[in-house]
């Protein structure tokens, strides 16, 4: 398959990660569970084939896992990583999503961790 083709593919598959976060940023309420989130993911995406990873809360600290009936509460950090196929192709995003706001040592290893992504971007392009 031509490089051209694959990344039509990629990025049609990176239009329905996007769909699926500004889902859950613009649809989430308080009282949602993570299946909830989910369910607001599907619905925004209609059929495309995605897998992913939905923990909020303590278990955010575990990276991984399939959608539980918890009910994600105020200060819960709540990890996504989602897997989108589009005609043979896979993307791979994760988003973190804070529910009202996180206590202060979330923020700073949110903070270390955007000033670690930062300077490997800026590593890269060097």
């Amino acid at each position: 398959m031509e490089q051209a083709v694959i990344l039509e593919k990629v990025k049609e598959a990176l239009r329905y990660n996007e769909k699926a976060y500004d889902a859950v940023r613009e649809g989430f309420r308080r009282g949602m569970s993570e299946k909830d989130v989910k369910a607001l993911i599907t619905s925004a995406c209609g059929n495309i084939v995605f897998t992913g990873d939905f923990v909020g809360g303590a278990r955010s600290g575990e990276v991984e896992g399939e959608a539980t009936d918890y009910i994600l509460q105020d200060g819960d950090t709540l990890i996504l990583d989602l897997q989108f196929q589009h005609e043979g192709v896979w993307t791979d995003t994760t988003r973190t999503f804070f529910i009202g706001m996180p206590d202060e040592e979330v923020r700073e290893v949110y903070d270390m961790v955007c000033r670690a992504k930062k300077a490997g971007e800026a590593a890269l392009k060097e």
